[in-house]
């Protein structure tokens, strides 16, 4: 997991911290309500409130201080470290969001996966907040742990009932990691989140 915190408009780079709060983070991989995601938030923001390291620009040295953010990102998902001799970094695999607190306020998003033993296929839940027009797609990508490259994530087959998105069943034994793309049209948004991951269209 990861929180990425913005303290101008600018989103495009984070707030670098010097460390991270890996209770926090750890915990985002395996949260499963939105009452879950709200807790983190909370704790995250109040730590947030009471300083932390920061790297100085120079990028030598740390500076503590309160962080006063724009925009929070939380995200979980599959991350790569590059390997030596290359500097330390961490590539996204397959990367998602599971909640944002920024101007239109707190939004998030739990992706839920069951078998329908009736249809005989796979069912994927939607639970989520702070959303007003939202449109829901389902994107995969296939056996990210066995072939850990950056591939594209691409529409998974299936068809939508209310919010539940029931995955074809067509006998593929490539194991699947999902991707859920929100658009909000109210909101001016457009968000990747994470879905159910390691699962394949068959049982």
């Amino acid at each position: 997991g990861r929180i990425d915190s913005y303290e101008t408009d600018n989103i495009k780079e984070p707030v670098k911290l010097w460390y991270r709060n890996g209770e926090l983070e750890d915990n985002l991989f395996r949260v499963s309500t939105l009452q879950e995601l709200r807790a983190i938030h909370k704790s995250a923001s109040f730590k947030a409130s009471q300083g932390l390291y920061l790297l100085r620009s120079s990028g030598e040295g740390y500076n503590y201080r309160p962080i006063h953010a724009v925009r929070v990102e939380y995200r979980s998902g599959l991350m790569a470290v590059t390997p030596y001799p290359e500097s330390l970094d961490f590539i996204d695999l397959h990367m998602g969001l599971r909640a944002v607190h920024d101007q239109h306020g707190w939004r998030a998003l739990i992706a839920k996966l069951r078998w329908d033993q009736e249809r005989k296929e796979y069912a994927i839940e939607l639970e989520y907040e702070g959303f007003k027009q939202p449109k829901f797609e389902v994107l995969a990508r296939t056996n990210v742990r066995e072939d850990p490259r950056k591939t594209e994530a691409k529409p998974l087959l299936g068809y939508w009932k209310n919010n539940t998105f029931y995955v074809s069943n067509s006998g593929n034994s490539l194991f699947h990691y999902t991707l859920i793309r929100v658009s909000d049209a109210v909101l001016g948004i457009e968000e990747i989140y994470y879905g159910p991951d390691n699962f394949q269209t068959y049982r």
